[in-house]
């Protein structure tokens, strides 16, 4: 416990003295202090030893836990961003033992709603607070997880839901409408939102969404058809970056949403959500991005809190990697950041493949990607490991059982996919941790989460490219994270993590090297090829020249002429098309790390790994 005669940091206002902070309240009662003291015990008990910037971090969730029991909270959105196992969730769970153990007549009618991403999230945590029955409720579309608690929410102190459960119901209506989400009929003042949180709801639809409509709707109302039909016409023709506006759906068809329901219930599920996003986006002029070849999508946003939801605590591993909370801070306002604390990565080890890691990349390269998993455990074949990959395609290869094929001790390897990759401890002790490519958004989508984070519309401002790569390298970077401390990374000793050894497959292009030592600051970071591409002929023999010349020097520049005459090839046209285009070519270049510039008038390759891996610009 803090002594009281200190001066500590007051989340909800600065810095002042503990006593000024209880003055009303004696220390000896205070919610913060026993949750506090509770969590230490716990701590010791399993060996986790935080630091104590660490624990002065925790302190400041627990002390904005005890502001909103005890209703003087400001409304706000206060985001904890403490890395992965340094102990945010145990301190909520060390917070409502101290509530249900307060002796204060005020405490007893406080009551908490914990909004948690995945369902299974939800056992967890019942298990760790102890709760019996009668003390908490779960309200999910899961009627056995529901079964777990009482059947009476009004009188539950705590109630357990999901954050799509809580933005599907509070659509256009304020938080204290709704009723389910009460303690005996009047709001919970304890709101607890786990991990990623926007204050609006990105919504895409692209243009082979929209065609998918037209045969359908051509039988229910032909008026919605033409203005569909408008619709695609305009994205199809519309540039990157660039702007239409979608008709106002309702008022020129004549429908409204409850004649969409009806008219589109024997429709797919994804026609449906398609329907819907367009008619959330009726009238609105919205951003189009390109996603691909043929592929344009239009985007936009849909408040889904509203803002008497606040206060509400935040509890984002990745809250200091991402740029969303930064635009959220910038041009919505009323976020706060609780202080953080560092985390020192040196006792992780990554090691980069930097060969494309995307689901398209692998469908591409399946059998390479997965005899480089395989090769890579079976170095360490009686040790743990844990692979984080992704999905199958429809009809595609499998690629566990790829995996499981070339592996020498099978049952010591888990797997764990793309989208169950946060939130879970089952694989905190393994300190082999692959992540076999990883995920990447599509730059409408990118756009799109930050504009929802930013209140920035297509009507109101266009996107900017450092916003744009800011976005992107912060999902990247949350991503990463995220995976990679299933692992033993996720502990902490002092303020160092776990031992670990993290193998990365991604593009250069992506930025992974960048990207990965921001990620996790002080990692050692080092090259992992455990399959070379068998690049042929002058393409082979070009890739070989150009690793002998910068394993001698890294910082070199090496001329497209040199290459030329390395491999006897003297016309620049033919070198540009048989050798710079070929895709084995590039592929060598990604695995090399490095990418094609210019040094004064001449054209040449140079490495990008040089500035992330050693801190200094090329030519220093």
């Amino acid at each position: 416990m803090l002594a009281t005669n200190t001066c500590a940091w007051n989340p909800l206002g600065g810095k002042i003295c503990i006593n000024s902070l209880y003055q009303d309240f004696p220390p000896s009662h205070s919610l913060a202090d026993h949750a506090f003291n509770l969590l230490t015990e716990e701590f010791k008990a399993r060996g986790h030893a935080p630091s104590n910037q660490m624990l002065v971090a925790i302190r400041d969730v627990l002390l904005t836990l005890e502001a909103m029991a005890e209703e003087r909270c400001p409304d706000r959105v206060f985001l904890s961003s403490l890395d992965p196992g340094v102990g945010k969730t145990s301190a909520v769970v060390s917070f409502i033992k101290a509530l249900r153990l307060s002796p204060r007549p005020d405490h007893q009618d406080a009551a908490i709603l914990i909004c948690l991403g995945r369902l299974e999230q939800i056992e967890e945590m019942i298990r760790a607070t102890g709760l019996t029955k009668d003390e908490f409720a779960v309200l999910t579309s899961d009627e056995e997880l529901n079964a777990l608690g009482s059947d009476n929410w009004q009188k539950a102190r705590v109630l357990f839901t999901t954050q799509s459960r809580i933005q599907l119901s509070l659509q256009g209506r304020r938080f204290e409408q709704v009723s389910k989400f009460q303690y005996q009929g009047l709001r919970r003042q304890v709101v607890i939102w786990d991990e990623t949180m926007l204050p609006a709801t990105p919504i895409t639809v692209n243009q082979l969404e929209i065609s998918s409509l037209l045969q359908p709707i051509s039988s229910m109302s032909p008026l919605l058809l033409d203005l569909l039909e408008q619709t695609y016409d305009k994205l199809r023709s519309c540039q990157d970056k660039g702007t239409i506006t979608i008709p106002n759906l309702p008022q020129e068809s004549g429908l409204d949403w409850s004649d969409i329901n009806r008219l589109s219930e024997g429709l797919p599920e994804a026609n449906r959500r398609t329907l819907r996003s367009l008619w959330q986006m009726s009238g609105q002029t919205v951003s189009v991005r390109r996603d691909g070849i043929n592929r344009n999508t239009v985007l936009h946003f849909q408040m889904s809190l509203p803002e008497d939801f606040a206060p509400v605590l935040v509890l984002d591993a990745s809250g200091r990697v991402r740029a969303t909370y930064k635009l959220w801070e910038v041009h919505r306002g009323g976020l706060t950041r609780l202080r953080s604390a560092s985390k020192d990565y040196s006792k992780l080890r990554i090691h980069h493949w930097p060969v494309g890691g995307g689901k398209s990349s692998l469908t591409r390269d399946f059998d390479r990607h997965v005899q480089g998993v395989a090769k890579t455990k079976n170095n360490k074949q009686w040790e743990r490991w844990l692979v984080v990959h992704h999905k199958s395609f429809q009809g595609g290869r499998d690629f566990i059982s790829a995996v499981k094929d070339q592996l020498e001790r099978p049952e010591l390897c888990s797997f764990l996919n793309w989208g169950s990759h946060d939130a879970t401890n089952d694989y905190a002790e393994i300190s082999n941790v692959i992540l076999a490519g990883t995920l990447f958004y599509p730059p409408s989508v990118i756009e799109a989460v930050g504009r929802a984070a930013g209140d920035l519309p297509a009507w109101k401002t266009p996107f900017s490219e450092k916003d744009f790569i800011s976005v992107q390298r912060g999902e990247t970077a949350h991503v990463l994270l995220q995976a990679a401390c299933r692992g033993s990374v996720r502990s902490s000793v002092g303020s160092s993590c776990g031992v670990c050894d993290l193998y990365v497959i991604g593009s250069k292009r992506s930025g992974f090297p960048e990207v990965l030592l921001e990620t996790f600051p002080g990692c050692q970071l080092q090259k992992w090829r455990p399959i070379r591409r068998r690049a042929k002929g002058r393409v082979a023999l070009a890739l070989d020249y150009l690793e002998n010349r910068f394993e001698e020097d890294l910082r070199t520049f090496v001329p497209f002429r040199d290459v030329q005459e390395a491999i006897s090839c003297s016309d620049k046209s033919t070198f540009r098309k048989d050798i710079r285009k070929h895709p084995d070519f590039g592929a060598g270049l990604d695995e090399l790390q490095l990418v094609e510039g210019m040094d004064g008038r001449y054209g040449g390759f140079v490495s990008v790994s040089y500035e992330a891996l050693f801190g200094a610009p090329r030519d220093a």
